[in-house]
């Protein structure tokens, strides 16, 4: 520690007894450098300061680049939660990559710093943002914990009994399968309570998916629709369809007209079938929810095909076709149909290029999805010039 006296005193005694002389005086002379860094570190550090008015002039070229990208990616982002858009996260990233490119482009940088907009990358800029993920609200069912535990060794019972074996039991289920679906989740910010309501798209079908425990048998599954011939199904039979069966109804829901149609014409005939494959006899039981669409009359409808329904309330405790069994069978459609969906907006950017007019060799991805949903797209060099100014303002208030 320093000796203090009242000749030599260049700190305070309380200073003296806490650093050495030499320290005190070092940040007495760096006091302005000392006060820069530490107003730096507020903007970079301090929770109650957005982390958008971050000090440009602190960043390597690289990072004021993505820095840059980042304070307009935010206000995308918050443009489309005002406007009730949803987003998800490779929605995100590839903006970043649109907005990078387009801010390179305009300050004239031939050779860019590579940026990816990574998985690592989109981790950080949630939790420098506040971006969370949030689900939009819907309703909560009950769920009959004591009878989804009791009723395993029921149905174990109905299995001895009747002397099947899991070849000859079987489970049917139904979902709504959305061509043309709402996104059920957005990125929002933490300040925000939870995601608002959305009224969801009405485009969907109901498929019946059926098959028994041992999983040798899958069924083909029953497609309803609202309409008995679709206009992409003209000229075909709708009841010699390949892979599906095809039923409908004004509402394209089941009920129970349906369900009976399908056990009398699809289910009996494919169980037995099977059974004869597998040299067993022509016996089956059968286990469905508690849908009011599912008609009880099925109840002892055929004499060698036992049907058993589950508990009210107990499905997504013990339907086996929703232990993730029909969740694969969306995941895979779903993305299967945004596969589709990435190669036909490539063929489409291919034969645009290709067309001998001026302008349209510089078409690309970006341009082709503002044309498909104008009302709903701003181009990345709009938003890089909407928010220029902004950024001006924040640098200036800085």
């Amino acid at each position: 520690m320093a000796r203090v006296t009242q000749k030599t005193l260049t700190c305070t005694p309380l200073e003296a007894e806490i650093l050495a002389n030499g320290t005190v005086r070092n940040f007495k002379r760096q006091k302005e450098e000392i006060k820069a860094s530490l107003k730096v570190a507020s903007k970079l550090f301090t929770g109650n300061v957005q982390a958008s008015q971050r000090l440009l002039t602190n960043y390597s070229s690289t990072n004021r680049l993505i820095a840059v990208m980042e304070f307009h990616l935010e206000r995308w982002i918050e443009g489309r939660f005002k406007s009730k858009g949803s987003i998800n996260g490779p929605q995100i990233r590839n903006q970043a990559l649109l907005l990078y490119n387009e801010i390179c482009k305009k300050k004239n940088i031939e050779y860019a710093p590579p940026f990816s907009a990574s998985v690592g990358w989109f981790a950080k800029f949630k939790k420098r943002f506040s971006i969370k993920h949030a689900i939009y609200q819907g309703e909560l069912s009950s769920t009959d914990d004591a009878a989804a535990e009791s009723f395993p060794a029921i149905a174990q019972q109905y299995i001895t009994d009747g002397g099947y074996t899991l070849d000859q039991v079987y489970n049917c289920d139904e979902t709504g399968l959305y061509w043309k679906r709402s996104p059920s989740s957005t990125f929002i910010h933490k300040t925000e309570k939870q995601a608002p309501g959305v009224k969801m798209a009405k485009n969907r079908i109901s498929v019946l998916f059926t098959c028994n425990a041992t999983d040798t048998h899958r069924m083909k599954p029953l497609i309803i629709y609202k309409f008995k011939k679709p206009r992409a199904y003209k000229g075909a039979d709708m009841n010699k369809l390949d892979d599906i069966y095809w039923a409908s109804n004004p509402k394209g829901y089941m009920n129970m007209l349906l369900s009976a149609e399908w056990f009398d014409k699809h289910f009996v005939p494919d169980a037995q079938r099977k059974c004869k494959e597998l040299n067993l006899d022509g016996k089956v039981l059968l286990f469905m929810d508690n849908a009011p669409g599912h008609a009880r009359y099925l109840v002892g409808r055929h004499p060698s095909v036992q049907v058993e329904f589950l508990p009210p309330n107990t499905t997504s405790r013990i339907q086996p076709l929703d232990q993730e069994l029909i969740a694969n069978v969306k995941l895979l459609y779903y993305n299967s149909k945004q596969q589709r969906k990435d190669k036909l907006l490539r063929e489409a950017v291919e034969a645009a290029r290709h067309i001998p007019a001026p302008g349209f060799n510089e078409v690309d991805e970006a341009l082709v999805l503002e044309m498909m949903h104008p009302q709903e797209t701003i181009t990345a060099e709009e938003i890089v010039e909407n928010g220029e100014l902004q950024m001006e303002v924040k640098e200036e208030e800085n």
